[in-house]
């Protein structure tokens, strides 16, 4: 096949920007957390372990990561990241109390790192060979692109709204599983 077979695949395509989206519903979070907690009386230690419980959180997942992506797959896998964003936003939105925000960074595992493993996963599996690079390749640059139009809109949300602005991260992954449900669809007809 060539690149072009690829860019006409829809299930790829929806995959991409389901994906792009999941990752780009991070731009409020990576922008202004840190903002917002210290304006919520939380020290910078206790924010840095925020962060640093997060990372954690990820590296178990990929720790057991083979087990993982045999047991949901790559569209599990989105569904998990996205609908987890879903949540994950929405608590964000509703409190700074410390118990909610740790609930909130340990689903960085699902919303960061199984939206990474599903991407990573369903482009091994669904790109020809001799595509797999350029596949990666046009999953990066989507998402870069997603990422960039969220953050630079992020800023304005943010101080439009507030922690507020969290709420409209939700809705992006609202949106992410709409184009998972596209992508479902597509990769199902066309099989």
């Amino acid at each position: 096949g060539s690149f072009f077979d690829l860019l006409r695949d829809r299930a790829f395509l929806y995959f991409v920007m389901a994906a792009s989206a999941v990752q780009a519903s991070h731009a409020v979070l990576n922008g202004f957390s840190v903002i917002h907690w210290r304006e919520a009386g939380l020290s910078g230690t206790l924010i840095a372990c925020l962060w640093g419980g997060s990372v954690v959180a990820e590296i178990i997942l990929f720790s057991v990561s083979g087990a993982v992506v045999r047991w949901l797959g790559p569209f599990g896998l989105l569904f998990l990241g996205a609908g987890s964003g879903l949540v994950r936003w929405i608590i964000l939105a509703e409190t700074t109390e410390l118990i909610g925000l740790i609930v909130a960074q340990l689903l960085h595992a699902a919303t960061f790192g199984a939206t990474y493993l599903a991407t990573m996963h369903f482009i091994a599996a669904r790109a020809p060979d001799g595509l797999k690079a350029s596949a990666q390749g046009t999953y990066a640059s989507v998402s870069g692109v997603v990422m960039g139009i969220a953050m630079l809109s992020a800023g304005t949300m943010y101080g439009a709204l507030g922690g507020n602005a969290f709420y409209t991260m939700s809705g992006v992954c609202v949106l992410a599983i709409l184009l998972a449900l596209a992508a479902w669809r597509a990769l199902t007809r066309s099989a």
